[in-house]
């Protein structure tokens, strides 16, 4: 039957919902999460005008991405800070390398969810686990922005499992792979830029399958 794609937009939605009564009640640890949401729409709008007409070129929607890539790294702190690769980590601190290379994870992040997206509860199931991790890291090294902004994150993907696993009542549909791995991708950037005791490697486990996947489809 005729099933609606929009249920990454709820998703969106439900997180936008959080952030407007964290503002209410002034919860300053999910007050820095706005730039980031700001920097959110382009690749979400893209991913949802993609749900709505079926219609996008990938082009569009890869560039929908690298500007929220770009937004991020100039309003949200958005630039990997290290790799944990002696090599490369050096390089990182010249801001034409680091850039480019940031926008390129940014977007690989958002088509990496956007492709494991291919059965109920997949790509939101393999999401919340991502989240979880970040948020369980988040949590022993006291960093309260990342904790919040994923928990936020985790609500809202739950909401939406309710619905998409087991029968599919909605679809994640672009939008919301979009904006989970944009999300992702940012929170992880940020988490490693401030906390040297967590690794760069392990923002980059949690999210094996998504990786590993991206890399066997092409």
């Amino acid at each position: 039957v005729s099933t609606s794609r929009l249920g990454g937009f709820n998703v969106f939605v439900a997180y936008l919902v959080v952030l407007a009564i964290a503002v209410r009640i002034e919860h300053d640890a999910l007050s820095p999460a706005l730039p980031l949401l700001l920097c959110a729409l382009p690749v979400v709008a893209i991913g949802m005008w993609e749900d709505i007409t079926r219609g996008v070129h990938p082009w569009h929607r890869l560039a929908g991405a690298v500007v929220s890539g770009v937004l991020a790294s100039w309003l949200a702190a958005g630039v990997i800070a290290r790799l944990d690769l002696p090599v490369l980590d050096g390089w990182l601190h010249v801001l034409p390398f680091a850039l480019p290379l940031t926008w390129f994870m940014v977007a690989g992040a958002c088509n990496a969810m956007n492709l494991i997206d291919g059965a109920h509860g997949l790509a939101g199931g393999v999401a919340l686990i991502m989240f979880g991790g970040l948020a369980a890291a988040a949590g022993i090294v006291g960093d309260d922005q990342v904790l919040n902004q994923s928990l936020a994150v985790m609500g809202a993907i739950a909401g939406f499992l309710v619905w998409n696993y087991p029968r599919g009542k909605v679809f994640l549909g672009d939008a919301g792979a979009y904006f989970l791995g944009f999300m992702y991708a940012e929170l992880s950037i940020q988490i490693v830029a401030r906390n040297p005791g967590i690794s760069a490697w392990f923002v980059i486990a949690l999210a094996a399958y998504p990786i590993v996947e991206t890399l066997y489809s092409i």
